[in-house]
């Protein structure tokens, strides 16, 4: 792994998991949007990933993360 010198907790982690982590590509790339979707932690990331996208405002790192975690409660409450 190119980063197991500095990483190595990670390294040995991703090396132990690598089948579970990419058995979603098993799956054919039409259904990846219905799979991905049904994590609710990814979910969660996706309506703030889209939100940030579309705000091109947000001058600073502290009114992207206000936003951020006002999304994420949002998300939550739903």
């Amino acid at each position: 792994m190119r980063h197991g010198a500095k990483y190595p907790k990670v390294a040995e982690y991703l090396t132990k998991y690598k089948v579970e982590m990419l058995i979603f590509y098993d799956f054919s790339a039409e259904h990846w949007t219905h799979i991905r979707t049904t994590n609710p932690i990814e979910s969660m990331f996706v309506t703030v990933r889209l939100r940030m996208n579309k705000t091109k405002n947000c001058e600073n790192r502290k009114t992207t993360q206000a936003i951020a975690c006002k999304l994420m409660r949002i998300a939550e409450a739903n």
